[in-house]
């Protein structure tokens, strides 16, 4: 995959997160004694349970946990 398309992925997955959230926000769901550690952890989770991909095989699983570690990401 090129970095190109790399980039074009993230922009997509966060624009898409971005939107959502605001949405929500806009419409009075969020409650108002919120403040940055609540919108973190609401942030943390939804982009967990909304993009992680499960079908990873095991292989390709550690694969992805070892570049993690040796890339510092």
């Amino acid at each position: 995959m090129t970095k190109r398309d790399q980039r074009r992925i993230i922009i997509e997955l966060c624009h898409t997160l971005k939107k959502d959230l605001l949405a929500k926000l806009i419409d009075g769901r969020v409650p108002v004694e919120w403040d940055g550690h609540e919108l973190r952890a609401w942030f943390a989770d939804r982009a967990k349970s909304d993009f992680q991909y499960h079908l990873m095989s095991p292989k390709r699983r550690r694969a992805y946990n070892n570049d993690l570690l040796v890339r510092n990401l």
